[in-house]
Parts: C-alpha cells; sequence; structure tokens
C-alpha cells in the first residue's frame, strides 16, 4: 500500500498509549485491530467505541492468532511495556511478511538502537529519549516546535493561534 492509502494497522497492547495510538489512527482513515491478552475492560470498551476491534491474545502468537489478518496489515505497532516481548513479536511478524512496517516501543536504549538495525523497515521509539530534547529546551527557556513521524514523514506540530493550550496527560 502506498502512504496515505487506509489499511489495517495491528496494534499489540492496550494500556493508554496503545489507546491513544488506536485513537489516532482511527481518525486518520485507519482500520485497527488490537491484540492483548487481558486488557483493563475500561480500556477495551474505549476501544471498541473508538471503532477499534479487538483479539484475544498475546503479541508474541502475533504469527498464529486469527483474526489478525497480519499478512495483509500495512503496519505492525507494539506498544506493550516488556522490551524483549515487543521485539520477539516483531520478529514473529517478520517471518510472516518480511517488508511490514514495524513501528516499536523500547525502553532500553541500546536495545533500541540494535533492534533498530536488526529490523529494516522499522522505527523503535523510546517516548524518554524522544521527549528529553524537549525537557532540556523547556528547563533552558528555549522555544520548540515538536514533530510527529507519521507514515514515513516528519510533520510539524504547531499550536493553533489564539487557541488555549492542552491539557497532555498520558
Amino acid at each position: 500500500m502506498t502512504a496515505g492509502a487506509t489499511g489495517t494497522t495491528v496494534i499489540c497492547g492496550l494500556e493508554r498509549l496503545g489507546l491513544r495510538v488506536a485513537r489516532a489512527l482511527i481518525q486518520l482513515g485507519e482500520r485497527v485491530i488490537i491484540v492483548a491478552e487481558s486488557p483493563q475492560p475500561a480500556m477495551l470498551r474505549e476501544a471498541r467505541k473508538a471503532g477499534a476491534r479487538y483479539v484475544q491474545g498475546r503479541a508474541d502468537e502475533i504469527a498464529h492468532l486469527s483474526g489478525t489478518s497480519i499478512e495483509h496489515a500495512r503496519c505492525l505497532v507494539l506498544t506493550d511495556n516488556a522490551d524483549l516481548g515487543n521485539l520477539h513479536a516483531a520478529l514473529t511478524a517478520r517471518e510472516v511478511d518480511p517488508q511490514l512496517w514495524i513501528v516499536m516501543r523500547m525502553f532500553n536504549a541500546d536495545l533500541a538502537g540494535r533492534a533498530g538495525r536488526l529490523l529494516p523497515n522499522s522505527r523503535v521509539l523510546s517516548a524518554s529519549s524522544e521527549s528529553a530534547p524537549y525537557f532540556a529546551a523547556d528547563a533552558l527557556g528555549v522555544a520548540t516546535a515538536p514533530t510527529r513521524h507519521v507514515w514515513g514523514r516528519h510533520l510539524l506540530i504547531l499550536p493553533v493561534p489564539d487557541a488555549p493550550a492542552a491539557d497532555h496527560q498520558e
């Protein structure tokens, strides 16, 4: 599929980050399938309310779970809180589709760097390393404008003129 075309994204992990990613993708017109073993009922209700489909299972079983269609997915997003579990799920999915675009959350910077080299056509993200420059800039009083990587492009995020600042909560 080409960038900008809608498709299906499979998200492994249903916690605050997974739910936020699902909502954002659905707003962009993407079909979303969420895989989680035993999500909190409130999170699952919110995901379904947003329009996501749910498949019960573990991320490391992604290749064998019926209903995920991982072989036809445009992207796999791994948001679980376990670095090695996310890496294992990515490798398992790559066995099914070697060209699958993978976005993976990792906390360990060294492991994230290695995973990025191991998995071409992927992006490994760490919230702490992504946000560190903004914390440093704010500490020094330097103005910054955040960017986001969306379907292969960096987008500059600018505030709406004369709009009140949004209350951001994780």
